[in-house]
């Protein structure tokens, strides 16, 4: 964290912020506390995933990003899929025939989810949320579809 981060524009920002995110970004690194393994567990474990949040300078660098990304790719879905992934979406026609019009689709190798490795990527997450030394935030993309249960 040694290049100043820039100022954020709370007025306009490249999207929503919670009222956490507005406390986080007007408070110094110096006293941020990071997430801790036990921290994450329990977040994750009561799906209380909006406690989340990143390092002052960082979600500033961020919310910089973000807007210049969009600007450049439209969507940071874009940016991702041509710059981080290499992975190339079904034309929008053939999303729409397949009654998805949910974001990309990805044509699969194995319609079973991990079952060929060409079918995903695990990443480094290039903004990672505020974590204690020694815990890393990868995440893991998909070309597969999953069903999401929302009880």
């Amino acid at each position: 964290m040694s290049d100043p981060a820039p100022q954020a524009d709370v007025q306009n920002p490249a999207f929503p912020l919670t009222s956490k995110d507005l406390t986080n970004l007007a408070r110094p690194d110096s006293s941020f506390i990071p997430h801790t393994w036990s921290d994450l567990a329990h977040i994750i474990a009561t799906n209380d995933l909006e406690s989340l949040r990143r390092w002052p300078s960082d979600l500033k660098r961020y919310l910089q990003w973000t807007r210049e990304t969009k600007e450049a790719y439209g969507t940071i879905t874009n940016y991702m899929c041509k710059e981080r992934l290499a992975w190339t979406p079904l034309p929008v026609s053939s999303r729409l025939q397949n009654g998805n019009d949910e974001g990309p689709v990805f044509e699969v190798q194995n319609p079973i989810p991990f079952a060929d490795s060409r079918d995903y990527k695990m990443l480094r997450n290039d903004w990672p949320y505020g974590l204690e030394k020694g815990v890393e935030h990868l995440v893991v993309w998909l070309k597969n579809r999953l069903a999401v249960d929302l009880r």
